[in-house]
């Protein structure tokens, strides 16, 4: 009847490991991109409602002013002083 090589045996056996990986990778990046999915959101128009967040980043500005004979190190001290009471 039909003899199978050792060769052609490995090369198939080969082959078929290979597709299996593959299809596991793809398997595992459809997984993966559905769940980001999740995570995400997209906003339109002016509606309001809430939302959980875990993460949010406050810009604060401020402004250290003296009048004209104060000197600039002593402005450096009052913005440091005012940094370490925002922190």
């Amino acid at each position: 009847m039909n003899n199978i090589g050792r060769a052609e045996l490995l090369v198939v056996s080969l082959a078929l490991s290979l597709g299996i990986a593959v299809g596991g990778y793809f398997v595992s990046q459809t997984l993966y991109n559905a769940k980001v999915g999740i995570n995400t959101a997209e906003v339109k128009g002016l509606a309001e409602r809430r939302v959980e967040a875990d993460r949010a980043y406050w810009k604060i500005q401020y402004t250290v002013s003296g009048s004209g004979t104060t000197p600039v190190s002593k402005l450096y001290l009052i913005s440091d002083e005012v940094q370490y009471r925002l922190t």
